[in-house]
Protein backbone atom coordinates (compact mmCIF):
# COMPACT_ATOMS: atom_id res chain seq x y z
CA UNK A 1 0.00 0.00 0.00
CA UNK A 2 2.75 2.72 0.52
CA UNK A 3 4.56 1.64 -2.36
CA UNK A 4 1.36 2.15 -4.13
CA UNK A 5 0.55 5.78 -2.31
CA UNK A 6 4.76 6.63 -3.06
CA UNK A 7 4.12 5.63 -6.48
CA UNK A 8 0.92 8.44 -6.92
CA UNK A 9 2.86 10.94 -5.16
CA UNK A 10 5.43 10.87 -7.30
CA UNK A 11 3.12 11.49 -10.70
CA UNK A 12 1.57 14.07 -8.94
CA UNK A 13 4.67 15.82 -8.44
CA UNK A 14 6.39 15.21 -12.02
CA UNK A 15 2.24 16.22 -13.40
CA UNK A 16 2.82 19.65 -11.04
CA UNK A 17 6.18 20.08 -12.34
CA UNK A 18 5.36 19.97 -15.96
CA UNK A 19 2.69 22.11 -14.88
CA UNK A 20 4.68 24.84 -13.92
CA UNK A 21 7.48 24.40 -16.59
CA UNK A 22 5.06 24.77 -19.38
CA UNK A 23 3.31 27.65 -17.44
CA UNK A 24 6.24 29.25 -16.92
CA UNK A 25 7.45 29.24 -20.58
CA UNK A 26 10.70 26.83 -19.76
CA UNK A 27 10.22 24.00 -22.24
CA UNK A 28 12.25 25.18 -25.54
CA UNK A 29 9.93 25.17 -28.45
CA UNK A 30 12.07 25.99 -31.39
CA UNK A 31 12.40 24.24 -34.62
CA UNK A 32 15.48 25.73 -34.74
CA UNK A 33 16.71 23.65 -31.58
CA UNK A 34 19.14 20.67 -32.42
CA UNK A 35 17.69 17.59 -33.38
CA UNK A 36 15.81 15.29 -30.66
CA UNK A 37 16.90 13.60 -28.22
CA UNK A 38 16.82 9.79 -28.49
CA UNK A 39 14.35 9.19 -25.70
CA UNK A 40 12.16 11.66 -27.40
CA UNK A 41 12.53 9.45 -31.09
CA UNK A 42 12.12 6.34 -29.41
CA UNK A 43 8.86 8.03 -27.82
CA UNK A 44 7.35 9.78 -30.59
CA UNK A 45 8.63 6.64 -33.07
CA UNK A 46 6.28 4.24 -30.85
CA UNK A 47 3.51 6.42 -30.70
CA UNK A 48 3.19 6.86 -34.42
CA UNK A 49 4.36 3.62 -34.87
CA UNK A 50 0.82 2.49 -32.58
CA UNK A 51 -1.32 4.93 -34.20
CA UNK A 52 -0.64 4.25 -37.59
CA UNK A 53 -1.22 0.19 -36.95
CA UNK A 54 -4.96 1.30 -35.10
CA UNK A 55 -5.56 3.72 -37.52
CA UNK A 56 -4.15 2.85 -40.83
CA UNK A 57 -6.28 0.29 -42.14
CA UNK A 58 -3.73 -2.27 -43.87
CA UNK A 59 -4.58 -2.45 -47.10
CA UNK A 60 -3.48 -3.35 -50.56
CA UNK A 61 -3.11 -0.25 -53.47
CA UNK A 62 -5.80 -0.50 -55.76
CA UNK A 63 -3.70 0.30 -58.61
CA UNK A 64 -1.20 -1.75 -59.95
CA UNK A 65 2.83 -1.45 -59.94
CA UNK A 66 3.70 -0.42 -63.28
CA UNK A 67 5.72 1.63 -64.88
CA UNK A 68 3.38 4.62 -65.78
CA UNK A 69 2.40 4.52 -62.33
CA UNK A 70 5.60 4.19 -60.43
CA UNK A 71 6.89 7.28 -62.83
CA UNK A 72 3.45 9.73 -62.36
CA UNK A 73 4.18 9.02 -58.65
CA UNK A 74 8.00 10.24 -58.85
CA UNK A 75 6.64 13.32 -60.79
CA UNK A 76 3.82 13.97 -57.77
CA UNK A 77 6.74 13.40 -55.06
CA UNK A 78 8.60 15.79 -57.22
CA UNK A 79 6.31 18.80 -57.26
CA UNK A 80 4.74 18.13 -53.90
CA UNK A 81 7.23 16.03 -51.68
CA UNK A 82 10.84 16.81 -52.55
CA UNK A 83 10.92 20.68 -50.68
CA UNK A 84 10.91 19.17 -47.42
CA UNK A 85 11.88 15.32 -47.95
CA UNK A 86 14.17 15.62 -50.63
CA UNK A 87 15.09 13.71 -53.80
CA UNK A 88 17.95 11.12 -54.99
CA UNK A 89 20.48 14.17 -55.78
CA UNK A 90 20.01 16.24 -52.48
CA UNK A 91 18.50 16.23 -49.23
CA UNK A 92 15.85 19.51 -48.67
CA UNK A 93 18.60 21.82 -46.47
CA UNK A 94 14.70 23.09 -45.47
CA UNK A 95 13.31 19.81 -43.94
CA UNK A 96 16.62 18.97 -42.42
CA UNK A 97 17.23 22.28 -40.66
CA UNK A 98 13.87 24.20 -40.30
CA UNK A 99 11.67 21.57 -38.98
CA UNK A 100 11.10 19.80 -35.30
CA UNK A 101 11.26 17.09 -35.17
CA UNK A 102 13.32 16.79 -38.79
CA UNK A 103 11.45 15.62 -41.78
CA UNK A 104 12.31 12.03 -43.53
CA UNK A 105 14.67 12.02 -46.43
CA UNK A 106 13.38 9.50 -49.21
CA UNK A 107 16.07 9.85 -51.65
CA UNK A 108 18.11 6.78 -52.02
CA UNK A 109 16.10 4.11 -49.87
CA UNK A 110 12.35 2.61 -50.01
CA UNK A 111 10.27 3.74 -46.95
CA UNK A 112 10.06 0.68 -44.42
CA UNK A 113 6.08 1.72 -43.65
CA UNK A 114 3.36 0.03 -45.64
CA UNK A 115 2.11 1.66 -48.87
CA UNK A 116 -1.04 2.26 -46.89
CA UNK A 117 0.39 3.32 -44.10
CA UNK A 118 2.38 6.16 -46.10
CA UNK A 119 -1.36 6.35 -47.90
CA UNK A 120 -2.85 7.79 -44.56
CA UNK A 121 -0.22 9.82 -43.44
CA UNK A 122 -0.72 11.58 -46.87
CA UNK A 123 -4.11 11.75 -46.50
CA UNK A 124 -4.26 13.22 -43.16
CA UNK A 125 -1.00 14.39 -41.84
CA UNK A 126 0.84 14.14 -38.72
CA UNK A 127 0.24 16.83 -36.12
CA UNK A 128 3.08 18.01 -34.27
CA UNK A 129 5.45 17.84 -37.42
CA UNK A 130 4.38 19.89 -40.22
CA UNK A 131 3.06 16.90 -42.36
CA UNK A 132 -0.16 18.11 -43.85
CA UNK A 133 -3.22 16.28 -45.23
CA UNK A 134 -2.53 16.24 -48.92
CA UNK A 135 -6.39 14.99 -49.43
CA UNK A 136 -7.86 18.63 -50.54
CA UNK A 137 -4.79 18.26 -53.25
CA UNK A 138 -4.56 15.21 -54.26
CA UNK A 139 -7.04 12.50 -55.47
CA UNK A 140 -6.82 9.25 -53.53
CA UNK A 141 -5.21 7.69 -56.47
CA UNK A 142 -2.39 10.08 -56.84
CA UNK A 143 -1.73 9.36 -53.35
CA UNK A 144 -1.32 5.66 -53.82
CA UNK A 145 0.98 6.54 -56.44
CA UNK A 146 3.05 8.46 -54.33
CA UNK A 147 3.30 5.76 -51.77
CA UNK A 148 3.80 3.15 -54.40
CA UNK A 149 7.01 5.00 -55.34
CA UNK A 150 7.90 5.71 -51.79
CA UNK A 151 7.81 2.06 -51.11
CA UNK A 152 9.41 0.82 -54.11
CA UNK A 153 12.38 3.28 -54.45
CA UNK A 154 14.95 0.35 -54.63
CA UNK A 155 13.50 -1.10 -57.63
CA UNK A 156 12.75 0.98 -59.47
CA UNK A 157 12.62 -0.47 -63.53
CA UNK A 158 15.28 0.88 -65.42
CA UNK A 159 12.96 4.08 -67.27
CA UNK A 160 12.06 5.36 -63.81
CA UNK A 161 15.04 5.17 -62.36
CA UNK A 162 17.19 6.79 -64.89
CA UNK A 163 14.47 9.39 -64.85
CA UNK A 164 14.84 9.39 -61.00
CA UNK A 165 19.12 10.26 -61.04
CA UNK A 166 18.02 12.66 -63.52
CA UNK A 167 18.48 16.58 -62.58
CA UNK A 168 15.23 18.69 -62.77
CA UNK A 169 15.45 21.60 -65.25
Amino acid sequence: MRFIFGFLTCLFILAILGFFVAWRGLFPVSAKASSPPRWEKKIAGFALDHALSKQAPLKENPLPVTEANLEKGMEIYQQSCSTCHGDVLKRSKWGTTSFYPRVPQFGKKASDMQESQIFWIEKNGIKYTGMASFEPFLTDNEMWQVAMFLRHLDTLPPKVNAQWHTPEE
